[in-house]
């Protein structure tokens, strides 16, 4: 099957379509799906693009025995951003097009002036062109009528889309500080206060869907199960190694640029079969 998240296709064809006449239930089915396969193909960009940054961070401040992986990252990313340059070029059912265009340009002059920047502005780069593709899978889930207008904590549509990417891009962006925290071996005020922003926010969208994916069964609560269990691990590392610890240059645990908690998270919503 290809599930979102965990349900099957033939039950997104169903899902708010069944009011409408035959013909319009297959045309609305069919934008779902279609919607659902571009989500899919840029949720492996969103995966790829924090391991990237990290990686840059970490080569930026001196760790060059991260170089190798950092060309293996980027060329995947370059792979990724396919699906991008096809949103911009191909008719753009989801009104999309400028972002994309945007967000390709942007790439491309980030790996142009990777080598000369500094550690900060490559970190802060390519967490924008980040926050665009978020932007740009919520706005795809909202024209293709995957995201339901009514928020609703037990929506998959909604938890897939939004919950989990955020998730997952908060605790990226905790692993890229803190590598440049161990690297530089203290943690300094400023990265401290955004260290604890990002754990808070982590927790916080976790527990708004725990309570309907702790209910899953199966393969399903296996995922679950392993995704929370790697993110809790992660989150312990931060606040005990780095939070509450003056020795940072102890968290080797973060020295992983592009591993963590965070991939765990996206097996959430990787298909099953």
């Amino acid at each position: 099957m290809n599930p979102m998240l965990f349900i099957p296709a033939e039950v997104l064809m169903l899902v708010g379509v069944s009011i409408y006449p035959a013909s319009q239930r297959q045309e609305s089915a069919q934008r779902s799906l279609q919607g659902l396969s571009d989500i899919r193909a840029l949720r492996e960009l969103l995966e790829r693009l924090p391991q990237h940054r990290g990686l840059a961070n970490a080569v930026l401040q001196g760790n060059d025995g991260f170089r190798a992986e950092l060309t293996q990252t980027q060329a995947a990313v370059d792979a990724g951003m396919a699906v991008v340059r096809r949103l911009a070029e191909g008719g753009d059912p989801w009104e999309v097009a400028d972002r994309c265009r945007a967000m390709d340009r942007a790439w491309s002059r980030l790996k142009a002036e990777l080598d000369g920047m500094a550690a900060e502005e490559s970190f802060r780069r390519h967490t924008e062109l980040i926050r665009e593709l978020l932007y740009l899978m919520e706005d795809v889930g909202e024209a293709a009528g995957l995201l339901p207008e009514e928020p609703d904590a037990d929506d998959v549509a909604r938890i897939l889309v939004l919950a989990l990417p955020q998730v997952c891009e908060a605790l990226g962006q905790a692993r890229g500080i803190g590598t440049g925290v161990a690297a530089r071996g203290q943690c300094d005020t400023v990265s401290r206060v955004r260290l604890q922003y990002l754990l808070d926010k982590a927790e916080r969208v976790s527990r708004s869907y725990h309570a309907y994916l702790a209910g899953l069964s199966g393969e399903a609560a296996r995922l679950y199960q392993t995704a929370a269990e790697s993110t809790r691990r992660f989150l312990d590392l931060l606040r005990v190694d780095l939070l509450e610890c003056d020795d940072s240059g102890s968290a080797g645990g973060l020295l992983c640029p592009g591993d963590g908690g965070h991939s765990a998270q996206f097996c959430l919503a990787r298909p099953s079969g």
